[in-house]
């Protein structure tokens, strides 16, 4: 069972969508931090919210993404002007069989248990999956524990709503800071202390960044891996064994950051993130190539966080 905390956190969830159900253009609850975005941005409370996906009880890892965006051409599935006909099976299965709950709708439709032609699971198949259960693996093999092959990821979204596009919107304004702390990354740190790894995942520099802010959690940069180089504290930087190189023979452009946190009374130990980005520090896509590419590096990495935590 989740603790308590997380259950009143998922039922808070339950009551927030569920008034969505009954009045999109009225966000309310958990919800309402959002509203001044949507209409003067290209934030839409047209398609059904998405705060998370997976079972926090029985899972592989943590996620923090940015929210759902638009990662499917049939996303009207989940439109709520279409709740009303059983060719959007989604949505209207949300609003009809499951009752309006998000809960028991994600734990049906969620893109680590759903079928591929649910939007997000191919997406998850092709850019996240792979990358989420190695580093579990490998952290796991180096502690000298067994992951369970049952479990999934958690993730969690800062922003629920979609967006076709989330240029121009300003994800990590001052305004947002207390309403993520609250509603994400405090429920994230209590769900990673039951997770097969003791530690979050995130593959975007802007939620690096906003977890660094004092509303945030004022994390602390731990470590730094950039370019093929290993980036100690207290220590001139070295090379990274094996970082894949480009056409001009120039290490490619990657970081990796695993961050830390005292800030949490929940916690008795620091609270960790290992985020990783691309060169622009916008969200990466980690395919079958670029898992090939990194994999040894991955496991240096691995190594050297098992090493801190």
């Amino acid at each position: 069972m989740p603790s308590v905390f997380v259950q009143n956190w998922l039922n808070d969830w339950d009551d927030s969508i569920k008034n969505w159900d009954l009045n999109p253009k009225s966000l309310s609850n958990l919800l309402a931090p959002f509203a001044s975005l949507v209409g003067s941005s290209k934030l839409s409370a047209d398609y059904l919210p998405e705060p998370y996906y997976g079972d926090p009880d029985h899972c592989s890892a943590v996620v923090l993404n940015i929210n759902p965006g638009s990662s499917s051409p049939n996303e009207a599935t989940k439109l709520w002007r279409n709740r009303v006909s059983p060719s959007y099976k989604l949505i209207y299965d949300f609003a009809n069989s499951l009752s309006s709950k998000y809960s028991v709708f994600q734990s049906i439709y969620s893109p680590f248990a759903a079928p591929n032609w649910v939007p997000g699971v191919q997406w998850w198949k092709d850019n996240r999956n792979d990358f989420i259960k190695k580093i579990v693996l490998s952290y796991n093999k180096y502690k000298g524990r067994v992951s369970n092959p049952k479990h999934t990821p958690f993730a969690m979204e800062l922003c629920p709503l979609h967006s076709n596009n989330v240029a121009g919107i300003y994800f990590t304004q001052r305004a947002l800071r207390m309403a993520y702390m609250s509603n994400v990354i405090t429920p994230a740190v209590d769900i990673i202390k039951t997770s097969d790894i003791p530690f979050g995942l995130g593959f975007a520099s802007s939620i690096c960044n906003l977890l660094q802010k004092p509303q945030c959690g004022g994390f602390q940069v731990i470590r730094t891996w950039k370019d093929g180089l290993d980036n100690t504290p207290s220590s001139t930087p070295t090379p990274i064994p094996n970082w894949p190189l480009d056409k001009k023979g120039m290490p490619k452009k990657r970081t990796y950051q695993l961050i830390g946190s005292t800030a949490f009374n929940k916690c008795d130990n620091t609270v960790y993130f290992l985020f990783t980005w691309d060169q622009s520090g916008s969200i990466i896509k980690i395919t079958t190539n670029m898992m090939n590419d990194y994999a040894k590096v991955d496991d240096y990495i691995i190594q050297e966080i098992v090493k801190i935590i």
